[in-house]
């Protein structure tokens, strides 16, 4: 008995320029679900003089190889004090709590749209 393969290398081609294909195509759900966190945040934030909600911004991706970072960050001095509290003052979470309810909506956007994107990019690299 013998098998016999073919296209071994054809695949291995296609399959190294999937990723960083996929990778490409991810950069824009990936900043549409910071701003999904971002936008819950700035709705959390405790508004005194309205400065730590307006700080409250989603940052463009970031491409490190394979892999699409965007983020939602508070960008107000006081932010982290507010959120973490200090010796003097109790903590107001607002970033993690946005984090954490988001998860799932993020994922799923993810999910979605990483399942809109795998066809594209597999007839792209075929």
């Amino acid at each position: 008995m013998s098998i016999e393969t073919r296209g071994e290398r054809e695949l291995l081609r296609a399959l190294e320029q999937f990723a960083p294909e996929l990778t490409k195509a991810m950069e824009q759900p990936n900043e549409e679900a910071a701003a999904l966190v971002a936008a819950d945040a700035k709705a959390r934030a405790p508004k005194d003089k309205g400065t730590l909600a307006e700080g409250i911004e989603s940052g463009p991706v970031k491409t490190i190889d394979t892999e699409t970072i965007a983020e939602a960050k508070s960008t107000a001095e006081h932010g982290p004090f507010v959120e973490f509290g200090t010796s003097y003052m109790d903590a107001q979470p607002f970033m993690r709590p946005a984090r954490d309810y988001g998860k799932k909506k993020v994922l799923q956007h993810m999910a979605r749209e990483g399942t809109k994107a795998v066809p594209k990019v597999a007839r792209r690299v075929s």
